[in-house]
């Protein structure tokens, strides 16, 4: 039960203190484990189960009917699954989960639900890793139990509340999914020059794209034409990518810079230019040559052009020869964008060599085209795509933060249920002790009737009846 070892006393009213033995029996007799070549050879419809679940499917039976399987011997500490879940109908168990047939005093739903983040782990004997539950520590382990109706209440409110969680769960889903065709919108603006259009009406004298390009190069740009050029505004000019960037290879030997930064392709998040954690060639073993690049160049991965791995660096370091440093004669910024924008990642998948790892040339990549606005408004670009990224930044952050709640949610409700606050009790239930008073007849006078053994008879109980005895706690 979540939180037990907190409140041991002030129970709610009709509420009392027994063990789980005293609510459920214990079929752990009647489980057979079977390995998996076994298995194998007997496929058939029925679920067969484990500690953490189904395992597979058999051709026979165990069991038919409700029943609730707690985890035997698993990964006790810092488990983030369930300890208990519920199964029914005709079904095979192995000798990983104890087996739990609830009595007439509780309802398997609740009981299923009040196990499942029990604090089993302090019962639990071996290693850190895997430990185990014995069946005499799972019976004798405090538990507390509410009146049979409540039960039920408790068990269709905790449903309620679940399908409210798992309904937002799903609405969140679809965040990350409306994140990312909200930035290829904006980048698909950008470029073609919608997100500054109100910006051209206000300056309508900036420097065309074209002269600046031949102020740059000290020539006249030359107009071409290719299959992925379409309208562009007025001051904008199409450009090849040679006429606004270089390709700055220069490899050297890594045994030359042992401290400095390793950048390789798996360092770049695919589509965001988003740089990962990295280390040096020192701490990576490098022993080939790689590329040195400089503060301010662009990284592109030529390796699957698809994949749109671009990131921006504003240090020294070395790169994978799988790899290209940028030098730029234009904003850097925009060109970065301009590489991972889908626009730009269709283009350059276009033109990759070979199929079993597809790659694009430096002859190629020269060749590629880049819509190319006046330098001032290429600076308004940049600043406009940063404001609609670091919104979307801010909204990822709010889902994963959001998501975070939502995955504890359910425990936060379990807790609060059993410890008698998720709703109101009604005075007219039958208390839980009178009911579990007269199972316990009920039981007594049944075993009472079956003929005992001189060994039986002469067992005394270490408790007093009517007593329950709590482990730490005697």
């Amino acid at each position: 039960m979540v939180g037990i070892s907190d409140e041991l006393t002030g129970l709610p009213e009709g509420w009392v203190w027994t063990i789980i033995g005293e609510v459920a029996e214990c079929l752990d007799y009647k489980r057979v484990p079977i390995s998996k070549d076994e298995r194998a050879k007997r496929i058939g419809d029925i679920p067969y189960y484990g500690a953490n679940g189904l395992v597979g499917w058999i051709d026979d039976h165990l069991f038919d009917e409700p029943l609730v399987l707690v985890v035997e011997d698993e990964t006790f500490v810092g488990r983030e699954k369930p300890f208990s879940y519920k199964i029914e109908g005709k079904t095979w168990v192995n000798n990983h989960a104890h087996v739990l047939r609830p009595t007439n005093v509780i309802d398997v739903n609740f009981l299923n639900y009040s196990l499942q983040y029990y604090p089993f782990t302090p019962l639990t004997t071996g290693t850190t890793g895997r430990r185990k539950l014995t069946q005499k520590s799972l019976l004798s382990a405090p538990y507390i139990l509410p009146p049979l109706h409540e039960q039920k209440r408790i068990v269709a409110k905790i449903e309620e509340l679940n399908d409210r969680t798992q309904r937002a769960k799903e609405a969140l889903e679809a965040i990350p999914q409306l994140c990312d065709r909200f930035r290829q919108s904006v980048l698909a603006a950008a470029f073609r020059g919608d997100l500054t259009a109100d910006w051209r009406e206000q300056n309508p004298d900036v420097e065309p794209a074209s002269d600046f390009l031949e102020k740059i190069h000290n020539k006249k740009s030359q107009s071409f034409t290719t299959e992925f050029q379409r309208e562009l505004p007025e001051t904008w000019i199409w450009a090849k990518f040679a006429d606004v960037a270089e390709i700055k290879s220069n490899l050297v030997s890594p045994s030359d810079y042992l401290e400095f930064p390793h950048i390789a392709p798996n360092h770049i998040v695919s589509n965001t230019g988003e740089l990962l954690e990295f280390t040096t060639i020192k701490e990576d073993k490098v022993t080939s040559p790689k590329h040195l690049f400089e503060p301010g160049q662009i990284l592109y991965s030529k390796i699957r052009p698809y994949l749109a791995k671009a990131v921006l660096v504003n240090f020294v370091g070395l790169c994978s020869a799988d790899m290209y440093p940028i030098s730029t004669f234009i904003n850097t910024a925009f060109l970065h964008q301009w590489m991972i924008c889908p626009e730009f990642t269709e283009i350059a998948s276009s033109q990759q060599g070979r199929t079993v790892l597809p790659k694009i040339n430096q002859a190629a990549l020269n060749q590629l085209v880049v819509p190319l606005p006046p330098i001032e408004e290429q600076k308004q670009i940049v600043y406009l795509i940063q404001k609609y990224l670091t919104a979307i930044d801010c909204i990822r952050r709010q889902y994963q933060n959001t998501k975070s709640k939502l995955e504890t949610l359910n425990q936060s409700i379990l807790a609060k249920a059993f410890r008698g606050e998720l709703l109101p009790q009604d005075p007219d239930d039958e208390p839980a002790s009178v009911l579990l008073k007269r199972i316990r007849a009920e039981r007594e006078k049944l075993n009472n009737s079956k003929p005992k053994s001189k060994r039986t008879s002469n067992r005394k109980s270490k408790t007093p009846e009517g007593q329950v005895s709590i482990p730490g706690l005697e």
